[in-house]
């Protein structure tokens, strides 16, 4: 929510921080007006998250034009009663296709998936909470989690298809590793977006399929220091590998 400070060599640099991430996508809307705006997880956290249930942080989001938000780990801090409050504050689509709900209000409100659009192109968007979900944080006994990731993404990838995606982007809370597996065993994922290493990558990474196509797989690391820009090209379906990029984009105050 708030810039971070950190000292490299003598010098405090101040980065990331949601007013000056709005600046940066703002910028890049106006470049791209078909882009589309995801939030990888972890939204929320600390003390603001504790005491005020994301009534600061989901609206922020959403004027910065957010258009989709993955649940990470930290949303699950405070139990599931506390993130139901905090998604009362915004509209933006919450999505989680691994997780289950006791609560009918939150199993209305959380998604396995959903279609956006990408300047007349469907793009299909699906998520995956955390594996360690109940190890890193407290859901309840009222949410469920499915582990296996890989039948997750199929069936994912498969109703999207049938709903008319063109192109399809999983939002990840899984390891690097666990993402690189992912992509080599799941057919039909343009590309895999990370956001639980907190290492940001400068380099699209290119895994093969089982079909021998490619999945790319990018990750803009932690405390909003960087927004990530991607370009993706398809061709009867399948990602066209030198076509598609990766970008990172600092976010500092001079964009402000």
């Amino acid at each position: 929510m708030l810039p971070i400070s950190r000292k490299i060599n003598k010098i405090t640099v101040s980065f990331g921080g949601l007013i000056n991430g709005a600046a940066v996508l703002e910028k890049e809307k106006c470049k791209s007006p078909s882009s589309l705006i995801l939030q990888g997880g972890d939204a929320v956290s600390g003390v603001m998250w504790h005491s005020f249930a994301g009534e600061a942080e989901f609206p922020a989001l959403e004027a910065a034009g957010v258009q989709a938000i993955l649940l990470g780990n930290h949303e699950f801090n405070y139990g599931a009663d506390h993130l139901k409050k905090g998604l009362s504050y915004t509209s933006v689509p919450v999505i989680a296709s691994n997780l289950e709900f006791d609560d009918p209000g939150l199993a209305g409100r959380v998604k396995k998936k959903i279609i956006l659009d990408s300047g007349g192109v469907p793009v299909g968007i699906f998520g995956i909470a955390s594996p360690t979900l109940f190890v890193q944080a407290s859901p309840g006994p009222g949410v469920h989690l499915d582990k296996d990731e890989e039948a997750v993404s199929a069936r994912m990838v498969r109703e999207l298809r049938e709903e008319g995606a063109e192109i399809i982007v999983a939002l990840s809370r899984l390891s690097k590793k666990e993402n690189e597996e992912l992509a080599s065993s799941v057919e039909g994922i343009h590309a895999i977006l990370g956001g639980s290493s907190n290492v940001e990558t400068a380099e699209p990474v290119f895994v093969k399929n089982p079909d021998g196509h490619y999945t790319l797989l990018a990750e803009a690391g932690a405390y909003g220091a960087f927004v990530g820009k991607l370009s993706l090209a398809s061709k009867d379906g399948r990602l066209v590998r030198e076509c598609s990029s990766w970008e990172l984009i600092r976010v500092t105050p001079a964009w402000g």
